[in-house]
Formats: C-alpha cells, sequence, structure tokens
C-alpha cells in the first residue's frame, strides 16, 4: 500500500482553487489527506472551500509567500508520500495512479514526478509536452535505466538538473522521510522565482529520482504566474547555485560545473535585462557580478545601461 498526503498552497485563487480542488479528489488512487494551506487570501477563497470541509484540512495563515506557504502545507502533511498541487493547476485523474506506478518500478527513488502539459488562463488546452521541450541527448545522458514509460536517473542527475528541469512542483511527489532528512523547503526563498526548483535540486542529492513520462498534469499559464519573468527565474537560479556553493552543499565533483553554469546563468540574465531595456536591473546585475564572467560586449553594455540610466 502506497500512502500519499496531498499539499495546496494557495493565495487569492478563488477562480481556479475549487477546479483544483475537484481534480485532486476525483483521483483513481485517493490520497489519505489533503491539506489546504490559504496563504493570507484577500478574496472569497475560504468561503469557496467550506464546502469542501469533509475533505480536506484547511489552515489559513498571514501572508508568507509561495514558498513558505507551500513549506507549511508539506509541514502538516503525515503520510509516506507528498504530491504537490499548486492552487492554479489540474490533475488528470490518473496522476496518481502514475506516481503509484513509477514507485514500483523504481523502488528506490525519493523523488519522483510526472510529465505536465500547458491550458490557458480559461482551461483551454495546447500542445505543449514538457519532456519533449529538451533535446533527446540530454534524456540519453541523465537516464539510467527505463521500464516502459518510468525512467530512472543517473546518480549525478543533479548536474543534469543544473541545465534542464523536467520537474514541477505540482507534479512532484517525495518521501517525507528524505524532505525531513534533508532539512525541509529553503524558507528564504519564499518570494523569489522558481524557488520550487531548489526543492528539486536538493531532492536530487537525497537519492534516486524517478519520472513518468505521461502527462498527467495541466500547467495554467496565465499573466499573474511566478514564473513568467525569465530574467527574474534565472536570476533565482544562479542566486540558489551560488548558496550551494557557499554552504558547501555539493559534492566536491559537482563543484566546478556548478560555478561553469552559475557564471553562465548570470551573464544570460544581464544579457536579457539589457535586451529587455530594464536597463537598471542589467546594471545590478553587472555590479552585483564578478566582472570576469563578462565578455567584452557586456561590458559595452553595461556602459550603455548606464548612460541610458
Amino acid at each position: 500500500m502506497i500512502d500519499f498526503s496531498v499539499a495546496v498552497h494557495t493565495y487569492n485563487r478563488a477562480n481556479y482553487i475549487c477546479e483544483t480542488i475537484d481534480s485532486i479528489l476525483n483521483q483513481t488512487v485517493k490520497p489519505k489527506e489533503i491539506i489546504v494551506v490559504d496563504d493570507g487570501s484577500t478574496d472569497n477563497t475560504e468561503e469557496l472551500l467550506l464546502k469542501y470541509k469533509d475533505n480536506i484540512k484547511y489552515i489559513k495563515i498571514d501572508n508568507v509567500g509561495c514558498g513558505n506557504s507551500r513549506k507549511r502545507s508539506i509541514d502538516e502533511c503525515q503520510y509516506e508520500w507528498v504530491a504537490c498541487c499548486d492552487d492554479d493547476d489540474l490533475w488528470e485523474v490518473d496522476h496518481l495512479e502514475a506516481l503509484v506506478e513509477t514507485i514500483k518500478k523504481a523502488p528506490k527513488a525519493v523523488f519522483i514526478f510526472s510529465n505536465h502539459t500547458h491550458i490557458k488562463h480559461d482551461g483551454k488546452p495546447t500542445a505543449y509536452n514538457h519532456f519533449n521541450i529538451e533535446k533527446q541527448e540530454w534524456w540519453n545522458k541523465a537516464i539510467e535505466q527505463k521500464t516502459n514509460n518510468v525512467a530512472e536517473f543517473r546518480t549525478e542527475f543533479f548536474l543534469d538538473l543544473l541545465t534542464f528541469n523536467p520537474a514541477n512542483a505540482s507534479s512532484w511527489a517525495f518521501k517525507l522521510s528524505e524532505y525531513i532528512t534533508m532539512g525541509g523547503a529553503n524558507e528564504a526563498y519564499s518570494r523569489m522565482n522558481s524557488e520550487d526548483a531548489d526543492l528539486t535540486r536538493r531532492m536530487s542529492l537525497q537519492g534516486k529520482v524517478a519520472a513518468n513520462s505521461k502527462i498527467t498534469v495541466k500547467i495554467r499559464k496565465h499573466p499573474s504566474n511566478m514564473s513568467i519573468s525569465f530574467t527574474k527565474n534565472i536570476l533565482g537560479k544562479a542566486k540558489m547555485l551560488t548558496d550551494y556553493l557557499d554552504n558547501n552543499l555539493l559534492p566536491d565533483e559537482y563543484v566546478l560545473e556548478t560555478i561553469k553554469v552559475k557564471n553562465f546563468t548570470i551573464s544570460s540574465a544581464f544579457r536579457n535585462a539589457f535586451w529587455e531595456k530594464d536597463f537598471k536591473l542589467a546594471l545590478s546585475i553587472y555590479t552585483s557580478s564578478n566582472a570576469k564572467i563578462f565578455t567584452f560586449k557586456d561590458k559595452l553594455r553595461k556602459v550603455y545601461s548606464a548612460w541610458k540610466i
């Protein structure tokens, strides 16, 4: 028997949250509990969730940000596996069933996820397939073995995650015991873009990772998504990689590649900010970073940014 807790965090998503909860309740594999943490919503989220009072544990807190409200929802969980879902995303009815299949085919895994697609703000489907956006060469390197649609990744999967992250917070599940052992989510990243990527990377250091290529999650895309700013997303990535290096979280053999990717990410963020004409941000990135990682053309862009400001 594989028992799941489901952790949901929400903030002012009255227009989406009921559809999200319904998709969780309609699973072919029923979760043992559903924890919903309301991060200080000011809309009618609490009123709407009253009808689910017999099916969910609802907790309203003062606003602490996306990452910390997710952390609180996970901290309330008590079963072996925790599956997360954001408050605007949807699960196909067989999502937990696909995760059970993944666990059975990769019994040593401590962190698992399925594939996902995108839907528009109104729920209309798209042709997006997340696993298909990365080249096959990446998958060939990252995968240690595969059984039908379930892949087990190599021990060094952290290095593969430096260039592509196939996991999404709404498609995750992880062993609660391993999450506790690694110290849980990092509260410092709570309001940072792509804060969830930190958990994926650090869980990959805890043990085996496996994935199911079946699309079982629909990620809703709309203007208020935190992930919409590419520059802020990769700045968040650079901050996390810097912290891993500064706090000696990585095996020695991972350090050089992580430094290389960190420097590339910072320079990419600078260029993106420049081309988006956010000259203040571009200059801030440049002046707060090691000038050695920038090209001569970047240095000219820095001068131009200073002049435009």
